[in-house]
């Protein structure tokens, strides 16, 4: 749907040099990709974006968060609430809490379709990284996941990807009257309607 934060990344998008190819589908994303690939010799960059190379980057983020808890800038977070698109940020945050040994449990809000974004994907994704790292840094701890181990909110995404829905819209205004943070509603505003509703449901006993 043409939203104001799809049309501003798609005038982004364009200012920057981009072909911009229609598709009639998200179901025709991926053939579209793979045939542009093949004519132009361009590198495939699937739906996301997410690997593992790039989620070593949220695990990053896990080892920072745990100096600055280290350093008393800010506390231990009993829960960290994502938007789960394509995986990566949260397969990275899990695995870096683990290797920095934060007690956080990582929760993920799915945005899209439920075959782009479940506990599997994470778990693999995660794992996927985990080797990546170890390849890299033989030192480094194997971290196996389990679908099973892994907390994902299905509820939050409405019609599908990029519609917004009224608990997104009541987060939106929220987070601006309460905290002047500016929420979008194909990601952050449906994550925070999550962990409004998840909150209510499991009252945290420390930050989140």
């Amino acid at each position: 749907p043409k939203t104001p934060h799809v049309l501003e990344n798609l005038l982004c998008t364009h200012g920057s040099g981009t072909i911009i190819t229609p598709v009639s589908s998200q179901a025709a994303v991926s053939p579209a990709l793979t045939l542009a690939t093949l004519r132009r010799r361009a590198m495939l960059v699937l739906p996301g974006g997410s690997s593992p190379l790039g989620a070593l980057s949220f695990a990053g983020a896990a080892l920072e968060l745990a100096e600055q808890i280290e350093r008393k800038e800010c506390p231990a977070p009993e829960r960290i609430y994502v938007a789960l698109g394509s995986s990566g940020t949260m397969a990275g945050l899990l695995l870096g809490a683990k290797l920095a040994g934060l007690d956080t449990e990582v929760v993920g809000v799915r945005v899209t379709p439920r075959i782009m974004a479940n506990e599997l994907t994470v778990a693999k994704l995660a794992g996927g990284t985990s080797t990546l790292l170890r390849k890299r840094a033989p030192e480094a701890p194997t971290h196996r996941f389990s679908p099973k181990q892994i907390k994902v909110i299905h509820d939050q995404i409405g019609r599908g990807y990029g519609e917004s829905t009224d608990a997104a819209e009541r987060g939106l205004e929220l987070a601006r009257e309460c905290a002047g943070i500016h929420l979008d509603t194909t990601y952050t505003a449906k994550t925070f309607a999550g962990l409004i509703e998840d909150t209510v449901k499991r009252p945290p006993k420390g930050p989140v």
